[in-house]
């Protein structure tokens, strides 16, 4: 027994450094890019080296103090105003004391992650105006509406599912959804200046610039739009080493939480004789969904285009790396991996520069290999990882799970990755957002709820499935 731990243990953790290396490299092609004068004729390593004079320009900057206020403000409007709505859910949620509806709301809790920002900026315009993105006062409101129900609904999840795993070990269900919220919390902790980017891109005009400038929309307007990609990552380089100062604590809190879950030793092992029905279900939920996003942009065209695909198969591999480490009982390794991919998570530069220098800018790989690096994707699987803790039977269906929203978010997502102007990038959010400019945006919008509402609820069936294993 001692010497099959050991191979799982080793295992988890070399699944982990794959994952790991994928998330990193990008970020260190972003801390090269900073410390040079980068120019496209003379390559990365051909540029001139400028030391910190990125980083002086940016710090004597008259917005750099608004760039650290905005990040970190508005993180703390979408991570503490929706975590205290998502644990007053949750500690609702745990008052139910059959296991199999416990497991219930917890899938049904799930599904309004799934609708990407697009949706949730048309349901404030249409139902409460578009008077809050007007308004730089009321702009944190209209943030924790568009970003923060999301979060809130994640966050009760993590709690609700963490408390059917406490109630079925005879521990309190209420210190379980406490656990799992605060679990869920620390997560996000670890992109402490990464507010929500989509949604900052969708609400960004001039009337709200002075609240909604962050360094990831400093970022994406330097580097992507003004081609200076070199002052791009100099505010993308400062944020990660402010943000892994942070991930540490998270990592260590979120550590000491992992230590204190229930032991799983006492749970009865699911019959053998159906093990390998959730690998088959969620093999053909990857790719029917996957292959679902691949609807094409343009409907003139005869092909679908495959890369919002991609994303999801892509992503989904990442995805099996941290659940199976994570379901490996108390191994540090993913909550390691956590700290890490998320601190480095959003190297817009850097993801660029790398996909350009190996030839693969406007092929269908472009967006697959960064979709999943995006703090969004990330903190969806890292708190889908908490959930299997001690329970390697939840990893499948919480794999069909991710594999669902990430179909969604390649599907609905306006900017997956880098190659956001590339076309079958949110193919149907693109072709809805050119027909809200000749009618109704809402109605236009309808089918991307109604398919994102689709994949939420198989994802949530996913989820309840898991839950009832943990």
């Amino acid at each position: 027994m001692t010497g099959k731990r050991t191979k799982n243990d080793i295992f988890a953790v070399l699944l982990v450094c794959i994952a790991a290396l994928a998330a990193v490299l990008p970020a260190l092609y972003t801390f090269v890019l900073a410390w040079k004068d980068y120019s496209p004729l003379q390559g990365l390593s051909g540029s001139h080296w400028v030391g910190t004079a990125n980083f002086r320009k940016l710090f004597a900057s008259p917005v750099f103090p608004q760039l650290l206020w905005n990040s970190l403000r508005l993180w703390l409007v979408g991570t503490v105003g929706a975590g205290a709505l998502g644990l007053l859910i949750a500690q609702l949620a745990a008052l139910i004391r059959d296991r199999r509806r416990l497991a219930l709301c917890a899938g049904l809790l799930l599904i309004p992650a799934f609708l990407p920002p697009a949706v949730w900026m048309t349901l404030l315009t249409r139902y409460i105006g578009p008077a809050l993105l007007q308004n730089a006062a009321a702009f944190d409101l209209a943030y924790l509406l568009t970003a923060g129900l999301p979060i809130a609904f994640l966050t009760a999840f993590a709690g609700t599912a963490t408390a059917a795993a406490y109630r079925a070990r005879g521990k309190s269900g209420a210190s379980g959804a406490l656990t799992g919220t605060l679990a869920a919390l620390l997560i996000r902790t670890c992109a402490c200046l990464s507010p929500d980017f989509e949604t900052l891109y969708l609400t960004y005009n001039p009337l709200v610039y002075e609240k909604a400038d962050t360094f990831s929309t400093y970022a994406f307007r330097m580097g992507l739009q003004n081609g200076d990609l070199s002052a791009a990552a100099a505010a993308s380089v400062t944020a990660m080493l402010l943000q892994a100062v942070v991930a540490v604590v998270a990592c260590g809190l979120l550590y000491l939480l992992l230590r204190k879950r229930p032991d799983a030793s006492a749970m009865p092992e699911p019959p053998s004789g159906t093990s390998r029905l959730p690998w088959v279900i969620c093999g053909a939920l990857a790719v029917g969904f996957s292959l679902l996003c691949g609807l094409p942009g343009d409907l003139t065209r005869t092909l679908p285009a495959l890369t919002s695909a991609l994303p999801a198969l892509m992503g989904l591999a990442a995805a099996f790396c941290v659940l199976y480490a994570a379901s490996d009982g108390k191994n540090p390794a993913w909550v390691i991996f956590a700290g890490i991919a998320l601190a480095a998570s959003g190297m817009l530069s850097g993801q660029y520069l790398l996909l350009r220098s190996a030839g693969l800018i406007n092929t269908v790989f472009a967006t697959g290999l960064t979709t999943w690096l995006t703090p969004a994707a990330l903190v969806f699987v890292l708190t889908l990882a908490w959930v299997t803790c001690s329970s390697r039977g939840a990893v499948p269906w919480l794999l069909g799970t991710a594999a669902c929203w990430l179909a969604a978010a390649g599907l609905g997502r306006l900017f997956p990755g880098i190659a956001m102007t590339m076309s079958g990038a949110g193919n149907l959010a693109r072709m809805l957002t050119d027909l809200a400019h000749f009618g109704n945006a809402a109605d236009a919008y309808l089918p991307l709820t109604a398919v994102s509402l689709v994949l939420g609820f198989a994802g949530a069936w996913c989820a309840y499935r898991a839950v009832r294993k943990v």
